[in-house]
């Protein structure tokens, strides 16, 4: 069984990985966006952000429901606060390029 001591460590590691990224794609796959491709929107950016090399500094992460189901798929980018809707994965390159 997992201490709570554990749990913080965990916790504590897994925040100072995702610290290293000063930017981040989060796209949305809830089960809204993944049946409007969000899967498939989700790897094109994974793969645009290696080819603009940016791999360094740009995390792509899938998450949980972004709250407008119905203009997904959804790509949130932190910390720029700025949302995409309906996106596609021909989008990839100029989401990242922004």
């Amino acid at each position: 069984m997992t201490t709570i001591d554990e749990l913080e460590d965990i916790a504590s590691r897994e925040q100072e990985r995702q610290a290293a990224f000063p930017r981040c794609l989060r796209v949305c796959t809830a089960a809204g966006c993944l049946s409007q491709r969000s899967g498939e929107v989700k790897a094109a950016l994974e793969a645009e952000v290696k080819a603009q090399g940016h791999t360094e500094d740009t995390q792509v992460k899938g998450v949980g429901c972004l709250g407008l189901c119905s203009a997904g798929p959804l790509v949130a980018v932190d910390p720029d606060d700025t949302m995409y809707q309906k996106v596609v994965p021909e989008d990839a390159a100029e989401v990242v390029a922004s």
